[in-house]
């Protein structure tokens, strides 16, 4: 039986993503599945680490970015190689 993950990534977990390409492999937030983005930054949250991701967009003016706890990431974000 695998062991389970953490709920939320500690602070050296989540700063080992920062600079990391990564894809949504489903549409939200005006976001299309198949995005790509990078890992810009890690935030302290209330129950773990955050990460930002400043996503692959076209015609905007500012990026879009975007924080994921790993719970989320966990659902809709795959680390590309």
């Amino acid at each position: 039986m695998p062991a389970k993950q953490a709920a939320e990534w500690t602070s050296s977990e989540a700063a080992t993503l920062i600079g990391r390409r990564v894809r949504t492999t489903m549409a939200f937030s005006g976001v299309p599945a198949d995005t790509t983005a990078t890992v810009v930054r890690v935030d302290p949250g209330s129950r773990g680490y955050t990460v930002a991701l400043e996503w692959d967009l076209t015609g905007r003016e500012t990026p879009l970015v975007d924080w994921f706890r790993r719970s989320e990431w966990d659902r809709i974000i795959e680390t590309l190689p």
